[in-house]
C-alpha cells in the first residue's frame, strides 16, 4: 500500500488473519533483569556498571512486563517485578493501608505496578513475544525500543529427541505468517531450524536433540502401553479405543498438547456436565493426564514425557475403511 506520494506505507500485524489471531492485543515491556544485595539496592562492579542477572549458561536473563494498575493488581497470585517494593507494599496492606493508598519507598502514592505478563498456566517467555510495534522515544538498549505482544495462537510444535529425553519447541501463528508456512513437510521442519539447536536434559549431561516429528491439529495418534509392536496384534475394535488426534496445541510453555478421542463429540458444556468439577476437576474439558487400559478418556493433555503413540503418516497410515498399514 502506497500514500498520495507514493510512498510505501509500512504494514503492522493486527492479529486477525492466517487462520488465527496472530498477536494477542494487549502490548507489554521487556526488561532485563537487574542484580540486587539483600536489601534491595543495585549490586554495581568496580566501575559503577549495574550488574544483571544471568542463567546457567551465562544469557542474561529477560522477563516480559505490563503495567497494572494499582487496584487491579493481586498481591497473592501476581509477580510484581521489584519483589522488594512488593514486600514493602504488603506490610502496608497488612497494617490496613488500602491498596490505592500504598506508598514507594521514597512516599509518593502508587499509581501502576510492573508485573511479570501471565501466559498459559505459567509466565510469558521472551522467546515467544511479538514486536508489533516500535517505541517513540528510543533507548540505547535495542530491547527497550518496540512494543511486544504474545504471540497468540500455536501453528504447530516440533517434537526433539535424545537419549535424555523429549522437548516440544513450539512455531507460533505469526511467525508461521512472516515465513510464509505451507503444507510442505520439508518447509515445515527449515523453519524449526531457526530455533536450533535445541538441548535435552540437566547440567553437564545437556546435549543437542534433533527433530523426530511435527505436530499440527488433526493429527492421528495410536496409543500403546509397553511397546508399540503390541499395536500390531489388535483387531479394529480395540485400535478404535486407542485412536486420538490432536484438538488443539495447547501450551507452549508446559510443552502440553491436548488429544481427544476420535469418537468423541460432546462439547466442552456436556463434557463438564457428564465430569462433575467436583469429582474430576476440569479433566473431563481439559483433558486426562494420562492414557489408561480401563478407562477411555475423552481428551487427554499430555507432556512429552507420557507420548506413549505412534503417530499417523510418521508410524502407520490409515485406509479410509480403518485398515492400518505399519511402518515399523
Amino acid at each position: 500500500m502506497k500514500d498520495e506520494k507514493e510512498n510505501r506505507i509500512p504494514k503492522i500485524a493486527t492479529g486477525d488473519s492466517i487462520r488465527g489471531q496472530l498477536h494477542l492485543d494487549t502490548f507489554y515491556g521487556k526488561i532485563k533483569m537487574a542484580a540486587k544485595d539483600e536489601n534491595g539496592s543495585l549490586i554495581r562492579n568496580g566501575d559503577g556498571i549495574i550488574q544483571y542477572l544471568k542463567d546457567k549458561r551465562g544469557n542474561e536473563i529477560y522477563k516480559m512486563v505490563g503495567r497494572k494498575p494499582i487496584d487491579n493488581v493481586n498481591f497473592q497470585t501476581d509477580n510484581i517485578i521489584d519483589e522488594y517494593l512488593a514486600d514493602y507494599l504488603k506490610k502496608q496492606i497488612e497494617n490496613g493501608v488500602h491498596q490505592n493508598e500504598l506508598i514507594d519507598f521514597q512516599g509518593n502514592i502508587i499509581r501502576h505496578l510492573r508485573c511479570e505478563v501471565k501466559s498459559g498456566r505459567g509466565v510469558m517467555n521472551p522467546e515467544n513475544a511479538t514486536i508489533v510495534k516500535e517505541q517513540t522515544y528510543k533507548s540505547n538498549k535495542e530491547y527497550k525500543n518496540y512494543y511486544y505482544a504474545d504471540s497468540g495462537d500455536n501453528y504447530m510444535f516440533g517434537l526433539y529427541e535424545n537419549e535424555n529425553g523429549r522437548k516440544i519447541v513450539s512455531i507460533n501463528t505469526f511467525d508461521s505468517a512472516k515465513l510464509s508456512i505451507n503444507q510442505n513437510e520439508d518447509t515445515r521442519r527449515e523453519v524449526f531450524k531457526s530455533k536450533e539447536p535445541i538441548l535435552v536434559g540437566r547440567g553437564k549431561n545437556e546435549k543437542e536433540s534433533k527433530l523426530v516429528h511435527v505436530f499440527l491439529p488433526g493429527q492421528k495418534v495410536l496409543f500403546f502401553f509397553e511397546d508399540k509392536e503390541e499395536l500390531k496384534e489388535l483387531d479394529k475394535s480395540d485400535l478404535s479405543l486407542r485412536l486420538y488426534y490432536v484438538k488443539k496445541l495447547a501450551d507452549a510453555n508446559t510443552q502440553r498438547i491436548l488429544f481427544q478421542h476420535h469418537l468423541e463429540a460432546r462439547n466442552d458444556e456436556n463434557l463438564q456436565k457428564y465430569f462433575p468439577k467436583n469429582e474430576f476437576g476440569t479433566k473431563g474439558k481439559d483433558g486426562f493426564s494420562s492414557f489408561t487400559e480401563n478407562f477411555i478418556a475423552p481428551r487427554l493433555l499430555l507432556t512429552p514425557t507420557k507420548f506413549n503413540f505412534v503417530i499417523e503418516n510418521k508410524d502407520f497410515d490409515m485406509q479410509i475403511d480403518g485398515t492400518i498399514n505399519w511402518k515399523f
